[in-house]
């Protein structure tokens, strides 16, 4: 069996996007939990479907951080490995490094008020306002976070597109 080779900058990208898709998901989760906590959207308040999209929201910002901070520690690889080889290493690659982990941060932050909302809901805490203001808090930090993932795609991309140019215009 052929083994496919997957360089580092390829990986980074995959990583990058896997992130955002994941708090991407976990956005939707979040809002589909205070949709469920809404009586005129189903007609009654269902807590039980509010805690499950809930936990979903946490497993998937869960997901989603995790992969964030792997692709800041793959980030500063190869930043780092530039480096040891003498290699400029430009103010966008460094951006995009600074963005990863502010990414992570935000996505940390948005997983810690999804744990909080879920801890709303349960009946020894029972606080349907807490949860919705934890909800939509986590809401607004888990999309920062996918819009700074996406950016740092984008910057990623170009670096890679003038690198290119770079080595063909020599």
């Amino acid at each position: 069996m052929k083994k496919i080779k997957i360089n580092k900058l390829t990986q980074l990208i995959i990583l990058e996007a896997f992130s955002g898709l994941f708090g991407f998901a976990g956005v939707i989760c979040g809002m589909m939990s205070i949709f469920a906590l809404k009586d005129n959207i189903w007609g009654e308040v269902n807590i039980l479907l509010s805690e499950n999209f809930t936990i979903a929201t946490v497993v998937l910002d869960t997901i989603s951080a995790g992969l964030a901070i792997g692709a800041f520690y793959l980030s500063k690889y190869l930043i780092n490995q530039k480096k040891l080889k003498n290699i400029e290493i430009s103010k966008k690659e460094k951006l995009g490094n600074k963005l990863d982990f502010t990414s992570f941060v935000f996505g940390l932050i948005g997983l810690i008020l999804s744990i909080l909302s879920l801890l709303f809901l349960f009946p020894m805490m029972e606080n349907q306002l807490g949860s919705e203001i934890a909800t939509i808090v986590s809401i607004v930090f888990d999309t920062t976070s996918f819009v700074i993932v996406w950016f740092v795609i984008y910057i990623t991309l170009t670096e890679v597109k003038h690198a290119k140019k770079k080595i063909k215009n020599k």
